[in-house]
């Protein structure tokens, strides 16, 4: 599957893939000139804060008052991480005063950790937190550089000539962020293109997994997304899920999906192409799965459009031979017949 790995400016090595679409949770607390704040109306005050984890990355953002990049650059800006709950520094994510370059220290005062690059960036961010113009000031790790955990803690803290700001407060770390999972490559492409975590399949259940034959999957609360090198990435969901899987989901003769859940056009309800079928849904029917001789007959007459109208069974043997019930007639196909259709 294709990896979408982001080069960390001025560092020799790659960050495991950033995006961070499947995280499951983030803590996102405001503050207002905290009361740790030494200068408050400087420009390095903190309104807001996020923090987010998956398997693969933790970022924190501090959002600061005002843009001034050449202010931001000569501070000290460091995110505190908490990661066994008990309150202390584990890891420090630490820009030091002058430039961009960061680093991962172990324990609030501790060494860098090797191995372990961190990325910076000073952006503005002209969405309005409390009604004002802010900056996010953002830095990322690998999560594998801090143990990881399953869940995190974050403090703020800037300094530049101007002041300081803690928050949530110098002694004080945010609620804990449970651990998301981590979406990426194509199945991520698919994913945001369905709406993410808006969308149907809402939050990732799952990390990234091996399938069947070179396949990938991940499930999600609404369903979940196949992918493989022939077919690409595409979502099951819902009943039409439930009947593939019955029937062996990737292992069995209808293989992975080539396409989403699309409506019919013949009439009400709704289809997954499959490598080897199809699952046909409607409301007065379920779902069903067709393929082979008896789904190229169906297919001849009109699919769900004509006289046959839905499946209203999957295929199965019987005494004239292996049979598919529909809700206008039936089709049989026997080796020396081929598919019969026979109407009501």
């Amino acid at each position: 599957m294709r990896r979408r790995n982001i080069l960390v400016a001025g560092a020799a090595t790659f960050l495991l893939g950033l995006p961070l679409s499947g995280v499951a949770s983030a803590d996102s607390g405001a503050w207002s000139d905290p009361i740790d704040d030494c200068c408050p109306g400087y420009g390095t005050d903190i309104v807001q804060h996020s923090l987010a984890l998956n398997s693969q990355v933790v970022s924190s953002t501090a959002y600061v008052s005002a843009y001034d990049r050449a202010l931001l650059q000569s501070a000290a800006i460091r995110a505190n991480l908490d990661v066994t709950g008990d309150g202390a520094t584990d890891y420090v994510l630490d820009k030091a005063a002058g430039g961009e370059s960061a680093s991962l220290r172990s324990g609030e005062y501790g060494p860098v950790v090797p191995n372990c690059p961190v990325a910076f960036s000073i952006e503005p961010y002209v969405a309005g937190i409390q009604g004002t113009t802010a900056t996010a000031v953002t830095l990322s790790t690998s999560a594998a550089c801090i143990g990881s955990p399953v869940s995190a803690r974050v403090k703020n803290y800037v300094s530049a000539e101007s002041g300081f700001d803690y928050a949530p407060g110098m002694k004080l770390f945010s609620p804990a962020v449970s651990r998301g999972y981590t979406v990426i490559g194509a199945i991520a492409d698919r994913y945001n293109a369905l709406g993410g975590a808006r969308g149907y399949l809402g939050m990732p259940l799952t990390d990234e997994a091996d399938s069947a034959r070179g396949g990938r999957y991940n499930l999600f609360q609404g369903g979940a997304i196949y992918w493989t090198e022939a077919t690409g990435a595409h979502a099951v969901r819902g009943a039409i899920r439930d009947r593939w899987s019955k029937v062996g989901a990737e292992w069995s003769v209808l293989g992975y999906p080539k396409t989403d859940e699309v409506r019919t056009g013949g009439r009400p309800g709704a289809v997954n192409l499959f490598e080897g079928g199809s699952v046909y849904w409607s409301a007065a029917t379920g779902a069903h799965e067709m393929y082979g001789a008896i789904l190229g007959a169906w297919g001849s007459q009109g699919y769900e459009g004509g006289r046959l109208g839905f499946p209203t069974t999957g295929e199965f043997d019987s005494p004239d031979g292996r049979k598919q019930e529909f809700q206008g007639g039936n089709i049989v196909w026997t080796p020396q017949r081929g598919a019969v259709i026979a109407y009501r």
